[in-house]
């Protein structure tokens, strides 16, 4: 969830043209799918207590919850770096905010396996081209 933290910052700064920057960010920042909007439906992250327990499967609750406890975590111990209000410059950061940058970032990550003799995977952000 640090990337996420720095995702967060990044977005919000270039957005509300709180940074000055050498590259502007803003096109890509909005590309990418909106803050709870529809995309977010499909991710366990953004399912309710019921819905998580209606799937019946004890291994994406417990997955689902810790990363839920992960951000919760991770928002107290990076308050300080986290941006102080989101981007229309009136609300502040919450949870949810971070869970959606979270989602953002572990939605774009492909695993890929090392060599056969290797016992090693690597997580790749794939990036917008």
């Amino acid at each position: 969830t640090i990337p996420a933290v720095n995702l967060l910052r990044k977005y919000c700064e270039t957005l509300t043209k709180t940074t000055s920057g050498k590259i502007d960010r803003s096109p890509y920042y909005r590309i990418l799918p909106e803050y709870m909007g529809t995309d977010c439906l499909g991710s366990t992250d953004f399912y309710s207590e019921e819905a998580l327990d209606a799937l019946q499967s004890p291994l994406i609750t417990e997955e689902t919850k810790t990363r839920s406890d992960n951000i919760k975590t991770m928002l107290d111990d990076s308050s300080t770096l986290l941006p102080k209000t989101w981007i229309d410059g009136e609300s502040s950061i919450t949870e949810k905010h971070l869970q959606w940058a979270t989602w953002l970032i572990t939605s774009r990550v492909l695993t890929v396996e090392g060599g056969a003799d290797e016992n090693v995977s690597y997580r790749l952000l794939i990036p917008f081209l």
